[in-house]
């Protein structure tokens, strides 16, 4: 059987999916799609702050210069 010889480990520690309950691997499913979804709402972060800071440029490159009052 194929699920015999898959492991996962956690916290160094290996153990054979077979040896665990089904509620163990959905609470473990749970935590992969915790991180993979952290993963893309990251990547989805640096990509809306990259395109803030540029937006952020331009508008303090078309602010009036001879006009500025502190």
């Amino acid at each position: 059987m194929e699920d015999d010889k898959r492991t996962i480990t956690i916290n160094d520690v290996t153990y054979q999916l077979s040896d665990l309950s089904e509620e163990c691997i959905r609470e473990l499913t749970s935590v992969k799609f915790c991180d993979e979804e952290i993963m893309r709402l990251n990547f989805k972060l640096a990509a809306i702050t990259t395109a803030k800071n540029a937006y952020s440029t331009r508008a303090n490159e078309l602010l009036p210069k001879d006009e500025a009052k502190h």
